[in-house]
């Protein structure tokens, strides 16, 4: 999405921000068979939330416009940053 051809065909941003290593994007025991959400963002998800308020501030962004997806664990923070 980067090069010149896709943005000028696509014009869009794309935030994808790579949880760190030995950290999970939703701080509960996978294992469990139920979980209560956590009352607040684990420390990675909190640097996602913080990259997307500095790109929103730093670009003309359509708020109504805003897209989320996650893959296995990004999946268990897409619908933590979700709720």
């Amino acid at each position: 999405m980067a090069s010149a051809a896709w943005s000028a065909s696509y014009p869009c941003y794309v935030l994808a921000p790579q949880c760190p290593k030995d950290r999970r994007w939703v701080e509960v025991d996978w294992s469990a068979k139920e979980s209560a959400r956590p009352a607040a963002p684990s420390p990675a998800l909190e640097g996602a939330l913080r990259a997307l308020r500095a790109v929103l501030a730093q670009h003309p962004i359509d708020t109504e416009r805003l897209y989320l997806t996650g893959l296995s664990m990004g999946g268990f923070g897409t619908w933590d940053l979700a709720a």
